[in-house]
């Protein structure tokens, strides 16, 4: 064996045993993102939360809009990854006749869970989100046409596009 077949040899048992390593890690990283994934899937009942947002409900229904709103703030600075909360500031939106802030609170809460636009929850409100953001539209595409340089209003038409998408993506 000459130089030039060491140097091959050797090269070849390096490029071998970086192979092994990489595949390693990279079965370790699949293994962890398949982890994550499940993780994400969970739902944790928090039946705390689910009374409070009972309570802020039925202050909605009984049209203590201020106190709703008031502990809607309070419980989104609690619970901040659960976007029940955001749906009840969305219909404090609603009931004072603001599409687009509706719009804005439940693209939170859809964000931060996905189930209020699958039909097979129990938690659905597809109906209701599309309702709000056609109406959000409606109303943006209104005002851009008198202020077409707003652009407050053009975020505000992403976010339509946006919603509609995760609407038409949704399994309702």
């Amino acid at each position: 064996m000459d130089t030039l077949d060491k140097l091959s040899l050797f090269a070849i048992v390096v490029l071998a045993v970086s192979v092994s390593f990489l595949v390693v890690v990279s079965a370790n990283d699949t293994q962890s993102q398949e982890q994550f994934a499940v993780q994400q899937h969970v739902k944790v009942f928090n039946p705390e939360l689910e009374k409070k947002v009972k309570v802020a409900q039925d202050l909605l229904e009984n049209n203590n809009l201020v106190k709703a709103q008031e502990l809607a703030k309070v419980l989104i600075s609690e619970y901040p990854y659960d976007g029940a909360p955001h749906m009840v500031i969305g219909d404090i939106a609603l009931r004072n006749q603001d599409p687009v802030a509706a719009m804005d609170s439940y693209r939170n809460a859809v964000d931060l869970n996905r189930d209020f636009l699958d039909k097979k929850t129990e938690v659905f409100q597809g109906k209701k989100i599309k309702a709000t953001v056609l109406e959000a539209r409606t109303v943006i595409e209104k005002e851009l046409a008198t202020r077409p340089g707003n652009d407050d209003l053009r975020k505000k038409r992403k976010t339509v596009y946006y919603m509609l998408r995760r609407i038409a993506g949704s399994c309702g």
